[in-house]
C-alpha cells in the first residue's frame, strides 16, 4: 500500500491497516491517532513528528524507522520490532512495550512514563535523558524475563519509581541518573556506572552491584540487605541510614563514605577501604571486618558487638561510646 492510499482511506474512515506493507514509507507528521497497525512492515519509515495516540503497531516492524518526536501515548508496541529506531523525544507515556526488541534504539530525552515494559529488549540502547518514572520493568517468573538494558546508556535518565526488579543492566551507563525509590530487587548492575546517581530510598535487596562505579552516589535510605557490592569503588558515597545486613562489601572501596546510623549487622567487610569513613551510630553486629582498612575512620556511637576485625587497621579510628567487638565501650581519652 502507498501512503496516498493509506491517509485517503484513513480520511474517509477506515482505521484497520494491520499487515500492510509500508516500508520506508513518508508519513511525518501523519494524523494517525487510533489507527490499526499492527504487524505491518514499517522498515524504515518516516514517522518523525506523527500523531500515533493509541495507534496499534503490536507486533509490526518499525527497525530503523524514524519516530523522532512522535506522540505514541498509550500505543500499543508490544513485541514490535524497534532495532536501531530512532525514538528521540518521542511521547510514549503509558504506552505499551511488552516484549518489544529495541536493541541500540535511541531513546534520547524520550517520555516513557508509567509505560509497560517488561521482558522489552534494550540492550546497547541511548536512552540519556529519558524519563521512565514509574515504569514497569519488572521480572516475572515464567511470565516476562527481566528487562535486558545491557550496556544501555541511561545517563542522566529519570528512573524514579521504576519498578527494575530482576533487570539486566549489567555495564550500564547510569552516571547522574534518578533512581529514587525505584525498585531494583535481584536486579544485575555488575560493572555499570552509578557515579553520582540517586539511589536514595530505592530497594536494592539482593542486588548484584559487583564493580560498579558508585562514587559521590546518594543511597540515602536505600534498602540493601544481602546485596552484592564486592570489588565496587563507592568513594564518597552516602549510604546514611541505608540498610545492608549481611551485604557483601569483599575488597570494596568506601573511602570517605558516609555511613552514618547504616544497619551492617552481619556485612561483609573482609578487604574493603573505609578509611576516613562516617560510621557514626552504624550498627556493625556480627560485622565481617577481616583485614578492612579503617585508617581515620569515625566509629562514635556505633556498635561492633560480635564484630570480626582481625587482622583491621584501626590506626587513628575515632572512638567514643563505641561497642568494641567485646562488648565493652569505649571512647579515646
Amino acid at each position: 500500500m502507498n501512503v496516498e492510499a493509506l491517509l485517503k482511506r484513513y480520511a474517509e474512515g477506515e482505521s484497520n491497516f494491520s499487515g500492510e506493507t509500508l516500508r520506508g514509507a513518508k508519513l511525518r507528521q501523519a494524523d494517525l491517532i487510533g489507527v490499526d497497525l499492527s504487524r505491518c512492515d514499517l522498515y524504515g519509515a518516516d514517522l518523525v513528528f506523527a500523531y500515533l495516540s493509541r495507534v496499534n503497531l503490536r507486533s509490526a516492524n518499525l527497525m530503523k524507522a524514524d519516530l523522532s518526536g512522535a506522540y505514541l501515548t498509550q500505543a500499543d508496541l508490544s513485541v514490535t520490532e524497534l532495532s536501531d529506531a530512532s525514538l528521540h523525544g518521542a511521547v510514549l507515556y503509558e504506552a505499551d512495550l511488552r516484549r518489544s526488541k529495541a536493541a541500540f534504539a535511541s531513546l534520547l530525552d524520550a517520555n516513557l512514563i508509567n509505560a509497560d515494559m517488561r521482558g522489552i529488549d534494550l540492550g546497547g540502547a541511548n536512552l540519556r535523558g529519558a524519563c521512565l518514572r514509574g515504569a514497569n520493568l519488572r521480572l516475572e517468573p515464567r511470565i516476562y524475563e527481566g528487562a535486558n538494558l545491557r550496556r544501555a546508556d541511561l545517563q542522566n535518565a529519570d528512573l524514579s519509581e521504576a519498578n527494575l526488579s530482576g533487570a539486566d543492566l549489567r555495564l550500564a551507563n547510569l552516571q547522574g541518573a534518578n533512581l529514587r525509590s525505584a525498585n531494583l530487587r535481584e536486579a544485575d548492575l555488575t560493572g555499570a556506572n552509578l557515579a553520582g546517581a540517586c539511589l536514595e530510598k530505592a530497594v536494592l535487596v539482593e542486588t548484584n552491584l559487583s564493580e560498579t562505579q558508585l562514587q559521590s552516589a546518594s543511597l540515602k535510605g536505600a534498602t540493601s540487605e544481602r546485596a552484592n557490592y564486592q570489588e565496587a569503588d563507592l568513594t564518597g558515597v552516602d549510604l546514611s541510614s541505608a540498610g545492608l545486613t549481611e551485604a557483601k562489601f569483599g575488597k570494596a572501596t568506601l573511602r570517605r563514605a558516609n555511613l552514618f546510623q547504616a544497619r551492617l549487622n552481619k556485612a561483609d567487610l573482609s578487604r574493603a577501604s573505609l578509611r576516613e569513613a562516617n560510621l557514626t551510630g552504624a550498627q556493625l553486629i556480627e560485622a565481617y571486618m577481616a583485614r578492612a582498612d579503617l585508617r581515620g575512620a569515625n566509629l562514635t556511637d556505633a556498635v561492633l558487638a560480635k564484630a570480626e576485625v582481625s587482622g583491621a587497621n584501626l590506626t587513628q579510628v575515632k572512638l567514643n561510646n563505641t561497642t568494641m567487638p567485646d562488648g565493652r565501650v569505649r571512647s579515646q581519652d
